[in-house]
């Protein structure tokens, strides 16, 4: 449903924003630099293909695998250890 859509999109990009709050945090590291690049191009991609074209479980569930696991890697190339 379009709640259920706009939730899962709503989440994406609650991450993306994490990431680059990451990356502002460090802004010399140009390891978060790239993975926030590289997550704002796939929660772009994958929040356009929702509204254009899919609705379907099986495209969201791959965006979202796709998007956890880049926010976890960007997550992971921190060099400070604040924990949220």
């Amino acid at each position: 449903t379009g709640a259920q859509q706009r939730h899962m999109t709503d989440l994406w990009k609650e991450l993306r924003n994490k990431c680059y709050d990451y990356w502002m945090d460090e802004v010399e590291n140009d390891r978060l630099m790239d993975s926030h690049g590289v997550l704002k191009e796939v929660v772009g991609r994958c929040c356009r293909s929702f509204r254009e074209k899919s609705n379907h479980v099986k495209d969201a569930a791959m965006c979202h695998h796709e998007v956890i696991m880049l926010y976890r890697k960007c997550k992971d190339q921190r060099t400070i250890s604040a924990q949220t």
